[in-house]
């Protein structure tokens, strides 16, 4: 990025984020909020493509999904807007994952944005529209920072979800993910059946009238069958 200084008129190039700099040709200090209205900047990736990938073999253990398989799906550059000194920073891009609609601002120095950034993985940037409304709504000067991401989807066919790893300090982002009717739960299920069934046509023969036998059977089933399923449990693993 590049300011005229206003003393000299000489050009200054700007490499970090900054407010105030002094003129390398006249010594003037410059204050640069008023210089632009918006600013764009990118956050430079610190966490490598190996290390991301343990942070989620590390939180899939902690889940309890060890055995969860997973995929890389794309690096990625994704826009967000920053309000006047706010540490908060929102999605200018949609959809967008609710989990991503308002993150804390990296504590790394943002760099000033160049093209150069698309050799490290894809880009996404604001569209016109989002871009407009959120200078509409921001009266102060506004800042587009582009966070580097490292997405990885779940090759489970049960469980379909987005891991987000925030590439600067390796904070992970996800959806809840959807509980599933495991293998256990079934066979208690079926195991329970099983069990009731058997008690009502052993009653039945003996019993009459069929309704007073199908109270009695439940009855009996509902006490009986927690340790009969455990039972029959272990033996199916």
């Amino acid at each position: 990025m590049k300011v005229i200084c206003s003393n000299c008129g000489n050009s200054i190039v700007l490499e970090r984020e900054t407010d105030f700099i002094e003129c390398e040709y006249c010594s003037s200090s410059l204050y640069l909020k008023y210089y632009s209205a918006l600013k764009y900047y990118y956050f430079s990736p610190i966490i490598t493509e190996k290390r991301a990938a343990l942070i989620l073999i590390e939180t899939l253990r902690m889940l309890g999904l060890d055995k969860t398989k997973f995929k890389l799906q794309k690096k990625i550059f994704l826009p967000f807007g920053r309000k006047g000194e706010s540490l908060k920073v929102y999605p200018l891009f949609s959809p967008h994952p609710s989990f991503l609609s308002s993150l804390q601002i990296p504590s790394s120095s943002p760099l000033f944005y160049t093209e150069n950034v698309k050799e490290w993985g894809d880009l996404i940037k604001p569209d016109d529209e989002t871009l407009l409304l959120a200078q509409r709504e921001n009266k102060e000067s506004l800042s587009i920072y582009q966070l580097p991401f490292y997405i990885y989807e779940s090759e489970s066919t049960t469980i379909k979800t987005k891991f987000f790893i925030e590439a600067t300090a390796g904070k992970i982002y996800f959806e809840k993910i959807p509980e599933s009717i495991s293998k256990n739960q079934v066979n208690k299920v079926v195991s329970f059946l099983f069990v009731y069934f058997f008690f009502f046509a052993t009653i039945s023969y003996f019993l009459k009238p069929p309704l007073f036998s199908f109270f009695l059977t439940l009855a009996i089933s509902l006490t009986a069958s927690y340790f009969i399923t455990e039972s029959i449990m272990r033996k199916l693993d």
